[in-house]
């Protein structure tokens, strides 16, 4: 797809599809985490498309995907603690069979998946929340319409507004984690739910 996208671009700059199809482009590095490409990306998008409507969108994309990554490299230099305590719960996740939630519960293999990895930590003190972004909108109703299919598919959802680039947008976040490792352990089962990446959101 991004190949179709950066042909339209550059063979048919005129069309009313190229707009679109340079927001997806942007929207593919940020995903994926190439951010570098992706700021390259949105200044030629904004050169080219200076009026677009999507560029609010685009700018978000990025920079969430920048501070995502700032994070990593953060982690990435902690004291390594943290892995002792994966390790001790994917060990206790084999001898019992059960899925290990953040109240370190066993909880029974027939309960729903979903609603696990959503569920919040009840004795988690930190006061953080967590969430995945799986969309964002300019306008309230398209967040609700999207909103409706995932309360369909019993996930907890909230449409959250937030100020890009001094407009107001309104992002489709599901999830309410008591941490960030939490939101990573939940992004797989998310991501099957919405056929998207979801993007880490600290609420």
């Amino acid at each position: 797809a991004l190949e179709k996208y950066k042909n339209i671009v550059k063979n048919f700059p005129e069309s009313e599809w190229s707009d679109q199809a340079y927001w997806r482009i942007v929207q593919y590095y940020a995903v994926t985490g190439e951010t570098e490409k992706a700021k390259i990306e949105l200044e030629k998008y904004r050169k080219l498309f200076p009026n677009s409507e999507l560029l609010i969108v685009a700018s978000e994309a990025v920079r969430t995907a920048s501070n995502f990554a700032k994070n990593e490299v953060k982690e990435q230099k902690e004291p390594v603690a943290k892995e002792t305590k994966a390790t001790a719960n994917e060990i206790a996740k084999k001898k019992t069979n059960v899925i290990i939630t953040d109240s370190k519960k066993p909880v029974p293999e027939k309960v729903d998946k979903k609603e696990v990895a959503i569920k919040n930590n009840s004795n988690n003190n930190s006061g953080e929340k967590w969430g995945l972004q799986v969309g964002i909108y300019s306008t309230k109703e398209a967040a609700e319409n999207e909103l409706k299919k995932f309360k369909q598919q019993r996930l907890l959802a909230d449409i959250l507004r937030k100020e890009v680039d001094g407009g107001t947008m309104y992002a489709v976040v599901i999830g309410d984690y008591s941490s960030r490792q939490s939101a990573e352990a939940g992004k797989t089962i998310v991501q099957q739910q919405c056929k998207c990446s979801p993007i880490l959101y600290k609420k």
